[in-house]
């Protein structure tokens, strides 16, 4: 692998839900409060949001950027990828795509390059028409008002 970019994750990879317990907190790591551009949609029916891309100017999805130690950055980086059922770029049976994204910090408005997971192609016009549009963009609130 190349270059090792931090992981802007946005929904069930958040500290204090399952999934980072399981593939986030195994390795050493730290996380920082972030933003990026896009349109966050919760998937009822599976229980976990989806980032479409999004051109507006106001339309940001929050949430957290990990740094994975070194040692770790590899085998962390597979089981964020098997998770996110993501087979390798525009493969077909993707259900996200890890893209390369412009991340912003929350707490100095300064930007990074990470990889995050957005939705496949395939799928976005499913998830826009059944998904629920969390507006502010933050999953970690909208989950809390459920």
């Amino acid at each position: 692998m190349g270059t090792k970019l931090p992981v802007f994750v946005y929904g069930s990879l958040l500290a204090g839900f399952a999934n980072h317990r399981h593939f986030v907190e195994p390795y050493p790591h730290h996380r920082v409060r972030a933003k990026t551009r896009g349109k966050l949609y919760h998937l009822s029916d599976r229980g976990y949001p989806a980032l479409v891309s999004a051109d507006e100017p106001h339309a940001w999805v929050y949430g957290e950027l990990l740094y994975f130690a070194p040692v770790f950055y590899e085998k962390a980086l597979k089981g964020l990828d098997e998770l996110e059922d993501y087979h390798g770029p525009a493969d077909e049976r993707n259900e996200y795509e890890r893209q390369k994204a412009t991340v912003t910090f929350l707490e100095t408005e300064k930007q990074t390059e990470a990889f995050l997971y957005i939705a496949a192609p395939q799928l976005e016009k499913a998830i826009t028409r059944t998904g629920i549009r969390v507006t502010d963009g933050d999953w970690r609130t909208f989950m809390q008002r459920k």
